[in-house]
């Protein structure tokens, strides 16, 4: 009898674990658009946290005030390299939207070099306009993307402030639910607050040495605005797999083909 009672409380405690891993996937796969937002918020709590709690309890600052304090502050150094680089590079990909015929162009003296150096043609006249098409099509939607991101930053500023107003009640609760010991979640803790704050202070770092290196690469081989360019560079570099990508395979395949 004992023995049916232990089986029967295992099976549940399995199939209860079995629907706790369902939902999470449910819930990821259809809310992973907004983890980014949700990660950003966290990362900006943890960077935030300790002078956060000196302002509000050595210097008795308001909780609300300062909160919204940081949340400007971030808004500010986050928007001002986006802003610039949208302005830059929103007259090129405007100007290549609209001159479609040199876009043609290009891809076809691209093509013509590459078939005298290798012998194979990689692209005839059909693939040269349906790639064409497909890049006109492709921006648009790049560009109607912002509204991902745009959602993204409000829920990353809006975490960022719940988070620094009921911080110290939100990380009790954490200890309360995290199945470790205590030396354990503390040991846990430190490891990821010094992880976090070794890539917030080496991304930043990584994308101006990146835009540097390109801007000068740039210059040496006489690319036109090439400290825009190089901007640019710096600013996608940030961003993970393609990153650069983005911006020197254009600007390579351009200056070859002309």
């Amino acid at each position: 009898m004992t023995d049916n009672i232990s089986f029967n409380d295992r099976l549940r405690q399995v199939l209860l674990l079995a629907l706790i891993i369902f939902l999470a996937c449910v819930l990821f796969s259809e809310l992973y658009i907004f983890l980014p937002g949700l990660l950003g918020g966290v990362t900006l709590y943890i960077l935030s946290r300790t002078l956060y709690f000196k302002l509000i309890y050595q210097r008795k600052w308001k909780k609300g005030w300062t909160a919204l304090l940081f949340l400007v502050t971030y808004l500010i150094l986050i928007s001002i390299p986006i802003f610039f680089a949208v302005q830059m590079i929103s007259p090129k990909i405007n100007s290549l939207i609209q001159n479609q015929d040199k876009l043609v162009t290009g891809l076809k003296a691209f093509s013509a070099k590459l078939e005298q150096s290798i012998g194979i043609q990689l692209l005839s006249d059909e693939n040269t306009r349906s790639i064409t098409q497909r890049v006109s099509s492709f921006i648009p939607r790049l560009l109607n993307s912002t509204v991902s991101v745009v959602t993204n930053l409000i829920m990353m500023f809006f975490i960022l402030y719940y988070l620094l107003v009921n911080g110290r009640e939100v990380e009790k609760y954490l200890n309360k639910i995290i199945p470790l010991k205590p030396r354990n979640v503390d040991k846990l803790a430190s490891e990821t607050k010094l992880m976090i704050r070794a890539n917030a202070l080496g991304i930043p770092i990584i994308c101006c040495v990146q835009g540097a290196v390109a801007a000068l690469g740039y210059w040496i081989f006489g690319v036109a605005d090439w400290g825009m360019w190089g901007f640019v560079t710096g600013v996608f570099a940030f961003f993970p797999l393609v990153g650069t990508m983005i911006v020197w395979v254009p600007l390579v395949i351009s200056m070859f083909s002309t």
